[in-house]
């Protein structure tokens, strides 16, 4: 296997995948692709508990925040919609739809309040 200079380089697919081959045993890598297969038992592992906490609709949406995948704002950006704007005409993204539109002022109110983490100064 060459050398890797960086400890990320030597995690990147490539690196890691000659040093996984050349780490099989040698009776492995000549037999067949069918034997191969039955030979190699990948354990599958499991996620972590906080990948799957909660409801997945909730998941799905906490990920497209993340992502950048949500607003007009991000949408536009990848050209999957025609403009950028909020329904009141301003530039919709997640500082202005939780804390700025008054379209949302209701749902945001609602949102902070059910969290008891927070308390709002008005």
């Amino acid at each position: 296997m060459p050398r890797c200079r960086l400890e990320v380089y030597k995690k990147a697919f490539i690196p890691d995948t000659v040093g996984k081959w050349n780490s099989l045993s040698l009776e492995i890598r000549i037999t067949s692709i069918a034997i191969k297969k039955k030979q190699i038992k990948i354990s599958p592992s499991s996620p972590p508990a906080n990948n799957s906490y909660g409801q997945p609709y909730l998941n799905i949406i906490h990920t497209k925040l993340r992502h950048s995948c949500i607003f007009n704002n991000d949408l536009y950006r990848k050209i999957i919609i025609a403009s950028p704007n909020c329904i009141c005409g301003h530039l919709e993204d997640a500082c202005h739809f939780f804390f700025v539109c008054k379209s949302y002022s209701l749902l945001s109110m609602k949102l902070f309040f059910s969290m008891n983490c927070f308390s709002l100064m008005i």
